[in-house]
């Protein structure tokens, strides 16, 4: 979600930058503040809905019962169902995470002018509109397989094939998505993707012209 914040976001101010020289200094300016807005304020929205969705679907299962790969892949489909039928679902609600609490945190912006509110608003639309929803949508399972795919390749994970008491691993599970490794594998996997970065490009070209 936040990889195609920034792409979205970037595409729009740099092409804004490409039409306005004169203005490149207040864009950029626009840029980072919108950036830091999601990470100082926004991301703690997020992270507490997620809280709150896995909250729900774990504290169902008993800390003794037998945790396999199976269960793990039902339990990530059970909160994709869950997020997906909440109408705060985060990834059709971007825009607001990336611009609309800017104002309320008193996010500052330079020379707001017709130009800038523009750009702001084309690229809020854009962030809801149904390409990005539908790529954000593939993105969150790529992540996940990606994980998966991870853990099942570790001997420290072998047990899950079988299973594993769910006690034990909850921290082994916490441990590697809090884990840099896991981070650049996610990124680097992200990232790369060609629909992340012929977005970026279509973003470009479509406010350019």
């Amino acid at each position: 979600m936040f990889i195609l914040g920034v792409r979205v976001h970037f595409g729009v101010t740099v092409s804004y930058k490409y039409c306005d020289q004169k203005k490149s200094t207040d864009i950029d300016s626009i840029h980072l503040n919108c950036i830091a807005n999601f990470i100082e304020n926004s991301l703690h929205e997020l992270c507490a809905f997620i809280k709150t969705k896995m909250t729900a679907i774990v504290s169902g299962i008993p800390l003794k019962s037998q945790f396999t790969f199976l269960n793990l892949k039902q339990l990530f489909y059970n909160f994709q169902t869950s997020m997906c039928l909440d109408h705060n679902n985060p990834i059709r609600n971007m825009k607001h995470y990336f611009y609309e609490d800017c104002s309320k945190n008193e996010i500052p912006f330079p020379n707001t002018d017709n130009q800038f509110s523009a750009m702001i608003n084309e690229a809020g639309c854009f962030l809801n509109s149904d390409e990005v929803i539908s790529l954000a949508t593939s993105l969150v399972s790529k992540s996940f397989h990606v994980f998966l795919a991870d853990i099942s390749s570790d001997s420290d994970f072998s047990e899950m094939a079988t299973g594993l008491s769910f006690l034990k691993i909850i921290p082994k599970l916490c441990n590697r998505l809090n884990s840099k490794y896991f981070e650049e594998i996610l990124l680097n996997s992200i990232s790369s993707e060609d629909t992340v970065q012929t977005l970026s490009a279509n973003v470009f070209e479509a406010f350019c012209t």
